[in-house]
């Protein structure tokens, strides 16, 4: 549905974010083959939106990988409504988006109403004043978000059960004996149907938690501190490890038992010439364990001043028909927040050690995996059935690198904006500002070190400012090395990277933008206040 079509490298699946604005054919086959063909349509339709499938959210221009906005808009539009008031709401939504361009890695908190939360009555003024639709078809739109909000409340176990059956079967993949194409077309197949999948519907619900609690600092139910007192409570994977990391340095946890547990991140989750922090564990892992040895990791639970505010909290969503059994409420919350991190560790357990069979693959037929990461999974998946018949296996994979050697180095001399919104954007643009996601209250005056080169896990990082471009969970190893704030070019509010901030009350600037970015990464000192919203060169 929908008059108009609009791309941003932003919105939804954030693709900027994930595998970056000039990825690699092997890196962008695997996140269309896991995620972007099908699973994300999959997700939205179980959780009771619109169904669009067979609709693919990834399209590419030049080598630059967007999502298909008009597409993600109608995947937002609840199931129950009918099609004459979805195509008006989804018009009206693109319109708003094109209007207001510095929107778009923030459209699920600003341009489209995802769930029902307390503020729905800025959606409803906006709607009536701004897109001239009556009170009834509000209404039923507000009545269709309310279901689907209230069923996120239940599913939370049902998807981590899931992740159960993914990590069993990862054991014996594992340890079967399979031919490297082999192993890692049958891990990347478990990763796709029960690993992704229902990491994206804890994603969902992560959302609509965040979504819940910021509703509540913007109708001033609670305080943004109190937000951020509960957010501090989140026990997710990034202080598991801290902890084990305290538990190998004080010799309760063996060195290669903490290494096989997290070796498997890597920087770029998707790209396989990014070796894994197993790949060079004395880089990635060995500053966490010294860092744990000095300082021990924390367990701070339940804080007094969320405990003075949780009760009105919960009273104010049973006002608008959710629930309002507060330890209902938190527990769904903190299943979903924590949830989704886990989620997202275990499906790329399975991506990790499919990269490393495929590098192993290529050993074999004397392709590196530099070449590999410009080979398409269809053209290797193409060979495993036998679809290619080719004299030679290495030659005939060598070209097709060669090819997207080629086909990388062409994008790299395409520029393309964020966000399109007409025909002539391919031509001539104006990079739209960004206004960052400020994560927490704190402020902090650092120097600053920008990580994008190869060896930056190599660097001293202790009491700086890190700056990334995405806000890649592959990053992780960042929160061991005593970092005092954080700054990415790309990633939502409620990206991988503002949920980790969050949780270790780090003050970040997630998503500034390509502009702001490069003009930040020159400076030597930065002045980064997340209170008031600003980031200032000092030197």
């Amino acid at each position: 549905l929908g008059q108009r079509a609009l791309f941003g490298v932003m919105p939804d699946w954030n693709p900027a974010e994930i595998i970056g604005t000039r990825p690699g054919r092997l890196a962008t086959s695997l996140y269309r083959m896991l995620v972007m063909d099908e699973t994300w349509a999959r997700q939205r339709a179980g959780y009771g939106y619109r169904d669009v499938r067979p609709q693919p959210l990834l399209v590419s221009f030049a080598g630059h990988p967007y999502v298909d906005v008009r597409a993600s808009f109608n995947s937002f539009v609840p199931a129950a409504l009918e099609d004459g008031l979805a195509e008006r709401l989804v018009d009206f939504y693109l319109d708003w988006l094109a209007r207001h361009p510095q929107l778009h890695d923030k459209v699920e908190f600003e341009v489209v109403p995802t769930c029902l939360a307390l503020d729905f009555a800025r959606w409803q003024r906006r709607l009536a004043e701004q897109g001239g639709f009556a009170a009834d078809e509000i209404e039923a739109l507000r009545t269709a978000l309310l279901a689907i909000t209230c069923q996120a409340f239940d599913r939370n176990a049902t998807d981590m059960a899931a992740l159960e059956v993914l990590e069993q079967r990862f054991e014996r993949l594992r340890e079967a004996d399979i031919p490297p194409l082999e192993r890692a077309c049958l891990l990347l197949e478990d990763c796709r149907t029960r690993g992704t999948l229902p990491f994206s519907h804890l994603a969902r619900s992560a959302f609509v938690a965040v979504t819940l609690l910021r509703s509540a600092v913007y109708e001033g139910v609670i305080a943004q501190e109190d937000m951020d007192d509960f957010l501090n409570t989140i026990r997710s994977v990034s202080h598991t490890l801290t902890e084990d990391a305290h538990a190998t340095a004080n010799g309760k946890m063996a060195w290669p038992e903490f290494v096989e547990k997290y070796g498997h991140l890597r920087p770029g989750t998707y790209d396989i010439s990014s070796p894994s922090y197993a790949a060079d564990p004395e880089a990635y892992l060995g500053p966490v364990v010294a860092r744990a040895a000095e300082v021990p990791p924390s367990h701070a639970g339940a804080s007094e001043r969320w405990s003075k505010v949780r009760g009105k909290f919960a009273a104010a969503l049973g006002k608008v028909g959710l629930p309002d059994d507060i330890d209902r409420i938190e527990a769904f919350m903190r299943g979903a927040i924590e949830g989704r991190e886990y989620a997202k560790f275990a499906f790329t357990r399975n991506l990790s050690a499919a990269l490393d069979a495929l590098v192993a693959w290529g050993e074999a037929h004397g392709v590196s995996r530099e070449q590999l990461a410009h080979v398409s999974i269809d053209d290797l998946l193409a060979l495993r059935t036998g679809t290619a018949v080719v004299a030679d296996v290495g030659e005939w994979v060598r070209q097709r690198a060669a090819e997207g050697a080629a086909w990388v180095h062409r994008a790299s001399a395409v520029e393309l904006p964020p966000l399109i919104t007409r025909a002539e954007d391919f031509s001539v643009f104006v990079y739209p500002g960004s206004e960052a996601n400020f994560i927490g209250s704190g402020q902090v005056v650092a120097e600053c070190m920008e990580l994008s080169e190869p060896g930056a896990e190599k660097v001293e990082l202790r009491g700086r400012i890190a700056m990334i471009p995405q806000a890649d969970p592959g990053y992780d190893w960042l929160f061991g090395r005593d970092i005092a704030g954080l700054i990415t070019m790309y990633g939502g509010a409620n990206s991988h990277m503002a949920i980790r901030a969050a949780e270790f009350g780090l003050p970040a600037a997630i998503g500034v933008g390509e502009t702001r970015y490069r003009a930040l990464s020159g400076a030597g000192m930065l002045d980064l206040n997340c209170a008031n919203r600003q980031i200032h060169v000092v030197r």
